[in-house]
């Protein structure tokens, strides 16, 4: 640890006056059902958390409803729920077209949702929190609110529920293992620990006398996706194993294991382990071979009378007939997502997104009919920054950049440059850094979209970003891919103009500005400030010059009077020159040592006095869960709160964070 002498403290430069205090954000409204789902409402406000809901934090916002990743119908198909991918379950009225419920949980995002027998109610499991929740259908609360054994966020897909055809049991799994549950109470009757860690889907089948899963091997060179595994059939009521089918491990020579299973009849199809581009039927009883279908690829489902079954032939969703496996009608033309039958079987729904977010069909239509829209395409490339008091947010995707106000979602500005953005810390200036490696970075002023400057984009398209205090320069840092060396940058954002650079030492991050300069980090020299050519001495020095390869290896607050920086054994927090000093240090997350996790800072409150902290696990292979990111307090050194990991936005008082377009925000 080098200490800097008061000497070597360079002059503040570009200082912006004294900062307000952080100010609470005004309360956000929450959304009233019922709504209209023609359009859905991009943004969603959730109820402020009772008294019973533990943490600090909880799901504030929500502002883009995304693609339906699932859906489900009661008895007689009048009501669907409707799972998309901003985590919410919205229940929908298809006679009216409107949302009569939002099945949303304070402190987790669903994932899966299933209608019991009689529609009395809905199942929803949140597979990171590896939460189930029993939702009673007449008002819509929750009966019982359960958290499954094991280590949250383990995986980040695979899962599901299914109830038992009486409803008195039902089947979940948040990706890991399996649980079969007690409806009336949330009681675990029995657990399936899987092999392998994962589950892709669970059902049941042959009247409820048997449940199928897929468990998929993850045994492969650096590789963690499915690829092998098993189909298992279990006895439903002991969850002893009664038969398995075996595709093999890495390279997945045997196909993907898959399975529809039919609700009546002792038959499950799955892809041929021998032929992959075939289906095979099989017992569930024993597994033994049945007749294979005329076939080439699996059904989406079979109808509830088990004589028939949906299948995605030719870009048509079609019903055939178990009998033969022959087509016996077209129900609708175009690209198919998630399938639903009503428990009649007279409805069909099929989850989508954009203007397909929803649709129908009724038996003897000829066409299915649209439910609900979405006013958006959805996009799978995404960045979001958060400006310092978290009243904007900033989207970008390969459209282009929205700014959105986080009270009530109203749009400030819709920059057409497709890329990642930064927004400055007032919110007024926004640089936005093309996804691409040719078009350059373009700072605007969000106001009125006026050009304020450009940057070369084949030096920057990784680099780091931070506004000067006025938020007259914009600093760059990084690796110039040009020159094949480090350097600083300074946009002059009042004339278009842009400053000389100079060389910084190899592998150094830019990480903010501290009393108007620019501030530095490097593994082996530590942190430091660079004022034109005052260099000042480094702090915290003595690691590996590569350490700021590293996300989140230091962390400076906003105003740059405090930073943070990973080491031995865990976070130090450090008051910047010339007060110069260790605040606190977090150390490492010792309950979770199996898998040796190194602590890295994520952001500091500007007082120093909160600071979160997530983590960081060596092993280029590492498959194990992923950590939450943990709130403490820096004097006592209290854990105030553990929310999700790797938030991708903080604000700067660290009361709003961002995942993506859904926020968290501290009561």
């Amino acid at each position: 640890m080098v200490e800097p002498p008061p000497q070597a403290v360079c002059l503040p430069v570009d200082q912006a006056a004294d900062e307000a205090p952080a100010s609470i954000p005004p309360a956000r409204v929450p959304t009233q059902v019922p709504f209209s789902c023609l359009p859905m409402p991009a943004a969603f406000f959730f109820p402020p958390p009772g008294a019973d809901v533990p943490g600090q934090f909880s799901r504030c916002a929500s502002f883009e409803v995304g693609v339906g990743t699932g859906v489900t119908l009661n008895q007689d198909g009048s009501v669907a729920a409707l799972v998309t991918s901003d985590g919410l379950v919205r229940v929908i009225e298809m006679a009216t077209r409107r949302v009569i419920a939002v099945l949303a949980s304070p402190r987790a995002m669903v994932d899966y949702a299933a209608f019991a027998p009689g529609g009395r109610g809905i199942m929803t499991v949140a597979r990171g929190q590896r939460e189930v929740t029993l939702w009673r259908a007449v008002d819509w609360t929750p009966v019982w609110r359960i958290s499954l054994p094991g280590n949250r966020y383990y995986h980040t897909f695979g899962g599901g529920v299914a109830f038992s055809p009486d409803g008195s049991a039902a089947v979940v799994s948040p990706g890991s293992d399996a649980f079969l549950l007690d409806v009336a109470t949330g009681a675990v009757r029995a657990t399936r620990t899987t092999p392998y860690g994962a589950v892709l889907d669970v059902a049941y089948g042959w009247n409820g006398r048997c449940v199928v899963l897929v468990e998929p091997s993850l045994a492969a060179h650096c590789i963690h996706d499915p690829n092998g595994g098993n189909v298992i059939i279990l006895d439903a009521d002991t969850f002893a194993p009664i038969v398995g089918v075996d595709y093999g491990e890495y390279p997945m020579v045997k196909g993907q294991p898959q399975f529809r299973a039919s609700p009546t009849d002792d038959l499950v199809l799955v892809p041929d382990p021998q032929f992959p581009k075939q289906v095979a039927a099989l017992k569930l009883s024993d597994g033994s071979a049945l007749p294979a279908p005329a076939l080439t690829t699996l059904p989406l489902t079979f109808m509830p009378d088990g004589q028939s079954a949906l299948v995605y032939q030719g870009r048509a969703l079609v019903r055939v007939s178990v009998a033969d496996w022959a087509v016996t009608s077209v129900l609708m033309q175009g690209d198919i997502g998630p399938v639903a039958v009503s428990a009649d079987g007279g409805v069909v729904a099929i989850a989508g997104k954009a203007e397909n977010l929803l649709r129908v069909w009724k038996g003897g239509d000829a066409l299915a009919q649209t439910i609900c829209t979405a006013t958006s395409l959805p996009q799978t490339t995404q960045a979001v920054s958060l400006s310092r008091d978290g009243q904007r947010l900033a989207i970008g995707t390969t459209a282009g950049v929205r700014v959105l106000r986080t009270t009530d979602g109203a749009a400030f500005a819709a920059v057409p440059t497709p890329g990642r953005p930064v927004l400055s810390p007032s919110g007024e200036r926004l640089a936005a850094v093309p996804w691409d490696s040719q078009s350059p970075i373009v700072v605007s002023r969000v106001s009125d979209l006026a050009l304020l400057g450009q940057v070369d984009q084949n030096q920057w398209w990784w680099g780091k970003f931070a506004f000067s205090p006025r938020e007259d320069r914009l600093y760059v840092g990084g690796n110039d891919f040009k020159n094949a060396e480090y350097v600083l940058d300074a946009v002059d954002l009042s004339s278009e103009g842009t400053a000389a650079m100079k060389d910084i030492p190899l592998y150094t991050t830019l990480l903010g500005v501290s009393k108007g300069c620019p501030v530095l980090y490097q593994g082996e020299r530590g942190v430091w400030r660079s004022c034109g050519t005052c260099e000042e001495v480094a702090i915290a020095s003595g690691g590996m010059k590569y350490d700021a390869t590293v996300a989140s290896n230091a962390v400076l607050s906003p105003g740059g009077n405090y930073v943070a920086i990973a080491g031995t054994p865990g976070v130090t927090l450090w008051r910047m020159p010339p007060d110069f000093g260790v605040v606190a240090t977090i150390g490492p997350r010792r309950a979770e040592a199996p898998w040796n996790p190194a602590e890295r800072p994520t952001a500091i409150s500007p007082d120093g006095a909160r600071i979160l902290t997530g983590t960081y696990v060596y092993p280029s292979c590492y498959s194990g869960p992923g950590f939450e990111a943990h709130l403490h307090d820096t004097a006592s050194g209290t854990l105030l709160d553990a929310v999700p990991p790797a938030p991708d936005a903080v604000d700067g008082p660290i009361r709003t964070l961002a995942y993506g377009t859904q926020l968290w925000c501290a009561r």
